[in-house]
């Protein structure tokens, strides 16, 4: 993946992040990333929002939308004039409020997978997605993932910085991997890990969302930097959209209700 696929996969795919601000019991602050996968329902990590009190979450990037959305005053011939002056037609940015939590935060069934779903209110309709992959955890084979590429986004606290950033980081997947702490397959990507990133996710290289961030893997307590990114494999958090009935219908292309509202089948037979 070169810098230019590397650029595009985080242009299409930034609007769709968001910041998660909480505040502990001792009024400590810290933020978590989360990421839309449609009709305003979000994916977190359970660690980022379970226990706390969840204070804000916004998207940063911008939307850019047709120039007479965010003007109506602006005639039909002014914009084909600047159409024409600039090549392409033109566009505004627009930047979102503030989002209102209407459901959850809710959790994975099984309290060990670090996994939250919430769904919310006042998303811009033309907000994009992040499509999930397909590739559920019986199913992986490591030849397929390891030293593929992806793009990790995330809003890891830059010090000094005003408000929350998101940051992009380019990774390769270094192994695929069974936890003692999970019953869930992860991936080890060769980001430094970061406090923030919690929550955020890695886009494959071929477009879709490859996992979860889920946690630094280190001995004794240590920095977290110190340790591996480990990501949780895109599963459970089918499990958890479906078990809660905030799977969107844009995620059940091509699964024939293979994940439905009532029950979900097993990984391990083929979808019907």
């Amino acid at each position: 993946m070169n810098s230019h696929e590397a650029q595009t996969l985080y242009l299409r795919h930034a609007p769709a992040m968001a910041y998660v601000t909480v505040k502990n019991a001792d009024a400590d602050e810290g933020i978590g990333t989360a990421f839309h996968v449609g009709e305003g329902v979000f994916v977190t990590a359970r660690h980022v929002v379970e226990g706390v009190d969840l204070i804000e979450v916004k998207p940063t990037h911008e939307l850019r939308r047709p120039l007479q959305e965010a003007i109506p005053e602006c005639t039909e011939d002014a914009v084909k004039t600047i159409a024409e002056t600039l090549g392409q037609a033109p566009t505004w940015p627009m930047f979102q409020k503030p989002l209102r939590i209407t459901t959850g935060p809710l959790f994975h069934k099984n309290p060990e997978i670090d996994v939250a779903v919430f769904a919310t209110d006042g998303l811009h309709p033309e907000t994009p997605y992040i499509p999930l992959g397909s590739h559920l955890d019986d199913w992986i084979h490591r030849r397929n993932f390891v030293l593929s590429e992806a793009v990790v986004l995330g809003y890891p606290p830059i010090p000094l910085s005003r408000e929350p950033i998101l940051v992009s980081t380019r990774a390769e997947i270094n192994a695929v991997v069974d936890l003692t702490s999970s019953s869930k397959v992860h991936f080890i990507v060769s980001a430094t890990p970061r406090g923030g990133f919690s929550g955020g996710v890695a886009v494959s290289e071929y477009g879709f969302a490859l996992d979860l961030v889920s946690s630094s893997l280190t001995n004794n307590h240590k920095a977290a930097e110190l340790g591996f990114m480990a990501v949780i494999a895109i599963e459970p958090i089918y499990e958890c959209l479906a078990h809660h009935k905030l799977l969107p219908d844009c995620q059940k292309d091509g699964w024939n209700e293979f994940w439905n509202t009532t029950g979900t089948m097993s990984s391990s037979s083929p979808a019907a």
